[in-house]
C-alpha cells in the first residue's frame, strides 16, 4: 500500500446527514463521542465509502452504514465497518468490525468490535480490535487473537494475545508475531518425508 489516508474534504464527505454513533471497544473499554465537542464542525453521513488508488487501480476500500467526520482532530468514526485491500486491482483480504475510526494525520485506522479479517488464499483472522497502518502494511493488536491458515492438507490455528501481521495475514517485515500465550494447533496429514 503506498501513500496515506487522503485528506477528507467537503466533496469526499457529500452525503445524507443521519445520526451520531456512540463506539465501543472491544478490548480497552467504553468509548463514546463528546457530545460537548463543537457540533459545527461534524459531518453525519449515511452509507460512507472511500476507495484509495493508486494509477487507477484500487488499493483499499472503505465502507461505513454511517460515519461521523470531525474537522477538529481529523478523525471519521464508523459503525459497521468492511475494509477491501486490493492486489492489482483485485480482492485479496477483507476486514470486518462493528466499528471503526480512520485517523487521517497518522494514515491509521482503528476498528474494534467483533472484527474478522478474510483473505483469498483461506486464511482467516478474529480479535476484538485491529489497528491497521497503511505505512506499515501491517495490522496489529493487542487483543486476544485466532489466526487460522487453511489448505488442501491441513488447517493450523494460531492464538495468543496480541499479535503483528501484513494484510494478506502473513508474517509482516519482522515475521508473524504473536506476543503473549502463543499456541499453535496442527490438523491434517503430517508431510512425508
Amino acid at each position: 500500500m503506498s501513500g496515506r489516508v487522503p485528506r477528507l474534504a467537503g466533496p469526499v464527505l457529500a452525503g445524507a446527514v443521519f445520526l451520531l454513533l456512540p463506539a465501543v471497544s472491544g478490548c480497552g473499554g467504553d468509548e463514546l463521542l463528546d457530545d460537548a465537542d463543537d457540533e459545527s464542525r461534524k459531518q453525519l453521513l449515511d452509507d460512507y465509502v472511500l476507495t484509495q488508488t493508486d494509477r487507477g487501480l484500487r488499493d483499499w476500500r472503505l465502507q461505513g452504514v454511517t460515519a461521523v467526520y470531525s474537522e477538529m482532530d481529523s478523525v471519521v468514526t464508523l459503525s459497521t465497518v468492511e475494509v477491501t485491500f486490493f492486489e492489482l486491482d483485485e480482492p485479496t483480504t477483507v476486514l470486518t468490525g462493528d466499528s471503526g475510526q480512520v485517523f487521517e494525520a497518522e494514515g491509521n485506522m482503528r476498528v474494534w468490535g467483533h472484527v474478522e479479517v478474510e483473505t483469498t488464499d483461506g486464511r482467516h483472522l478474529s480479535t476484538q480490535e485491529l489497528i491497521w497502518s497503511e505505512e506499515a502494511g501491517t495490522f496489529e493488536s493487542d487483543c486476544s487473537v485466532v489466526l487460522t491458515i487453511r489448505d488442501s492438507l491441513s488447517t493450523t490455528v494460531l492464538s495468543g494475545r496480541g499479535a503483528r501481521l501484513d494484510t494478506r495475514l502473513g508474517p509482516s517485515e519482522e515475521g508473524v508475531d504473536i506476543y503473549e500465550s502463543f499456541q499453535a494447533v496442527y490438523s491434517g496429514d503430517l508431510p512425508d518425508e
